[in-house]
């Protein structure tokens, strides 16, 4: 039984439909943008805009900034990452010594859970981004007088670096004063006790190890003392950063994962 001529009709209308579907190019994958501007105490803004474009294992970010609201932001930074090198990457407001200003944290490479941590901020004089801290860790916070960065040394300690807070919300040191080892403690060991690592004064990579008696549980304020007492902290002054400078402007290099200088 032959078919009619109809339906032979409809069969080739149907299969040239197929294939024009087929090889019709797919519609590319819109990139995901968020994007989150805060106040700062003065009342300037501070935008972060982020695009996340999986379909290019691309994120871009772009940090804008107005010195006062109502006024339009400009860019004062962009930066890219390759999503799938830098998984955990994303740039975020971070106000880290509670002035009501905010400034930004950028993360790049992460190896389990220490993350490269790079904190900014914006000049308020010149308009112009600049670095505070960089680090690797998990966080970044202020305590006793010290910008932080903690993060896990190894299976059993959890390190901490600590950079003297020269002038609160102007200046810090641009090298740490001295490292902490925070051994873990666990039901089936007995307590360890904190050790603090000091830069040798005679340099060339050296350090000076001092092990705090078994009572200190501060171990910051315990190197700190130490420290002090037997003059292993160099004045902060003679290596410093100064926030307030007209320091060179921060871009994100591609593959970099944090801001650098720009060339």
């Amino acid at each position: 039984m032959k078919p009619s001529r109809a339906l032979a009709g409809l069969v080739v209308g149907w299969l040239m439909a197929t294939t024009a579907c087929a090889a019709a190019p797919s519609k590319p994958v819109p990139c995901q943008v968020t994007t989150e501007s805060k106040i700062s105490k003065d009342r300037s803004v501070l935008k972060i805009i982020t695009r996340d474009c999986e379909h290019t294992d691309r994120r871009e970010f772009d940090i804008q900034y107005s010195p006062r609201v109502g006024q339009p932001t400009r860019t004062v930074g962009r930066g890219v990452q390759t999503i799938s090198q830098y998984f955990g990457g994303e740039a975020v407001h971070y106000d880290w010594d509670k002035d009501g200003q905010y400034e930004i944290l950028v993360t790049g490479s992460c190896f389990n859970v220490n993350c490269d941590k790079q904190l900014l901020r914006v000049d308020r004089r010149s308009g112009r981004l600049q670095q505070v801290a960089r680090g690797f860790g998990v966080d970044m916070l202020p305590r006793h007088g010290y910008l932080v960065i903690s993060g896990r040394d190894s299976c059993c300690a959890w390190a901490e670096e600590a950079y003297r807070i020269i002038e609160p919300h102007v200046s810090v040191a641009a090298a740490p004063s001295f490292s902490i080892i925070i051994p873990n403690e666990t039901d089936d060991e007995p307590r360890k006790p904190i050790t603090c690592l000091y830069p040798s004064p005679s340099g060339a990579g050296q350090v000076v190890e001092h092990v705090l008696p078994l009572r200190v549980r501060n171990g910051l304020v315990g190197c700190d003392a130490h420290g002090r007492r037997h003059g292993l902290l160099k004045p902060p002054a003679a290596d410093q950063v100064s926030l307030e400078a007209r320091l060179p402007v921060y871009r994100l290099i591609q593959g970099e994962g944090v801001f650098a200088v720009e060339p």
